[in-house]
């Protein structure tokens, strides 16, 4: 039964042990692939492969990942059609859905980005076209 007291000023750290380095993570797509073609209506659960580049077996870090899917009109300006939503995380690893059942045929970017505390990295960019199924709603 021991007690240890802490001085008023060490309650709070500003420099936080738990921050990790946005450069030494890599992810790699599956489920969809660069410059792929979908039929509109199609549904594809994309997983993450997250690799560390200096892996610290004693500190397991759950990694806060988000995706956004996006068109652009002209070069400059994005237009979100899903703004950035948080990635599912499973036992398995990290997951999303697309459906493109409202997609509108033409040119889609997804982007995977990654949070620390208040800051943000953008890692990867992939694009797709959403293509017609063919079926008409006439």
């Amino acid at each position: 039964g021991e007690f240890y007291l802490i001085e008023g000023n060490k309650y709070f750290s500003l420099n936080e042990p738990n921050m990790i380095e946005f450069d030494n993570y890599f992810f790699y797509f599956w489920g969809i692939n660069q410059k792929e073609k979908l039929s509109a209506g199609s549904k594809r659960k994309v997983k993450l492969t997250i690799k560390e580049l200096y892996p610290n077996q004693n500190n397991f870090i759950p990694l806060d990942i988000e995706y956004r899917i996006f068109t652009t009109v002209g070069e400059k300006y994005e237009i979100d059609v899903v703004p950035f939503t948080s990635v599912n995380r499973t036992n398995t690893g990290y997951e999303f859905d697309i459906d493109t059942s409202w997609l509108i045929p033409q040119d889609y970017y997804l982007q995977i980005r990654m949070k620390n505390g208040t800051y943000y990295e953008n890692k990867n960019t992939l694009s797709f076209t959403v293509v017609s199924n063919g079926i008409s709603n006439i």
